[in-house]
């Protein structure tokens, strides 16, 4: 499914305030963190914290992520499942992945463009679930799970995707 320009608007914005990485896993213990980005992955588990669930595409920026940065990903998450998600698009195939890994954890290693991927992650968030993510220039943002969910609801109902078969 292509998104479109009007769902690019929308998603340039941060859907919630900005928040330091460091504050996200000392506010939020107890909770399943769910890293979507390369960046965000990497800061959690230097601060020594496996997220629950991991999003990532080996790139940060569009720029392929350092050997080193790689290594670190690769070691914590060395099976992650792989799924292909073109630039300017979001393959419905993400959401009973997503579903999947939600409830269980794990790693997910994005073939495209990893940004838009994030939503069907948060399509499934619970109470139990914190999403955060990079936006570029900004900061990282966090989202409550049930908020999360909320968000990737009316989104993806904007693409048209009918949500009562997922």
């Amino acid at each position: 499914m292509i998104v479109t320009d009007e769902l690019r608007e929308l998603l340039s914005h941060p859907f919630s305030g900005l928040c330091p990485i460091e504050n996200i896993v000392k506010d939020h213990e107890g909770k399943k963190l769910v890293a979507v980005g390369d960046r965000v992955t990497l800061d959690t588990l230097k601060l020594g914290v496996v997220p629950f669930v991991a999003v990532f595409d080996h790139k940060t920026e569009r720029a392929p992520i350092s050997k080193g940065d790689k290594v670190i990903l690769d070691k914590h998450f060395p099976e992650p499942e792989s799924i292909e998600n073109p630039p300017g698009h979001f393959n419905e195939e993400l959401l009973p992945l997503a579903k999947r890994i939600m409830q269980n954890g794990g790693a997910v290693l994005v073939d495209g463009e990893e940004d838009i991927t994030g939503l069907a992650f948060m399509f499934y968030a619970t109470e139990d679930h914190v999403v955060y993510y990079g936006m570029r220039g900004e900061g990282v943002v966090l989202l409550e799970g049930l908020q999360a969910a909320s968000i990737a609801k009316y989104l993806l109902n904007k693409m048209g995707l009918s949500l009562f078969d997922v």
